[in-house]
């Protein structure tokens, strides 16, 4: 890949130069997918790769859609979590002094860190890898029910993890997103994360009172479901 590199920088064409860095990433991909292929020296092509991408004297209208195709096909690459964790770490190490220009990428390589991490059952790095994700930037839209729905992980996270109070945190931090959400399910697991952390605390009598309803709003919604469905 070292040696690819300089030839790619030398194609003026942007939109071409796009296409053959991405062209490149597809041969690294596929040559991790083959049967004589060595892990370890595929990781350090795809580091080497992002490192380079990552660089101040890349353009930025290269380096976003090429950077854009690795988050969204390296959860293709079959190495072992190890190997990928060590990926998906470097990725986001070389990404981040840069995150201003590559949000969307770095937030989807911090989804898949995290799922590494919640299969190992690595609760609380999960946890600190999903709270990496700019939620609250100023330089994109964030929808507020994805918001919701993150920081709710987030305190689930935190919850296995056994740290009640950052689960607070973020519990508290979702409180502010329920009121323009209209998705039953998101609101329901909301209430169900509220009342677990309530209970983590000791609130047991908050806890009872949110569970009473929780019980209660979920038999409405499964007996309109059930009507909904004799109805059709």
């Amino acid at each position: 890949m070292e040696a690819v590199l300089p030839r790619l920088d030398a194609i003026s064409d942007q939109q071409e130069c796009v296409t053959q860095y991405v062209r490149a990433l597809d041969g690294l991909i596929l040559d991790a997918q083959s049967a004589g292929c060595d892990p370890a020296r595929s990781v350090e092509q795809f580091n080497s790769c992002v490192r380079h991408l990552c660089s101040e004297n890349m353009a930025l209208v290269v380096s976003r859609p090429v950077l854009a195709h690795f988050a969204s096909n390296v959860a293709s690459v079959p190495l072992a979590a190890a190997l990928r964790e060590r990926v998906l770490v470097n990725a986001l190490a070389a990404i981040e002094p840069r995150l201003v220009s590559y949000e969307e990428c770095f937030s989807t390589l911090c989804e898949l860190l995290a799922s590494v991490y919640r299969e190992d059952g690595r609760w609380l790095s999960a946890a600190q890898t999903l709270c990496r994700i700019p939620l609250e930037s100023a330089m994109r839209d964030v929808d507020g029910a994805l918001k919701l729905r993150k920081y709710i992980e987030i305190a689930q996270l935190f919850l296995e993890a056994g740290d009640p109070a950052q689960a607070e945190t973020f519990i508290s931090r979702a409180a502010g997103f329920v009121r323009a959400c209209s998705q039953r399910e998101i609101l329901l697991e909301y209430e169900e994360c509220y009342a677990n952390v309530l209970f983590s605390k000791r609130k047991y009598m908050e806890a009872c009172t949110r569970f009473h309803s929780l019980s209660s709003a979920e038999s409405t919604h499964a007996h309109s479901t059930t009507s909904s469905r004799e109805k059709a």
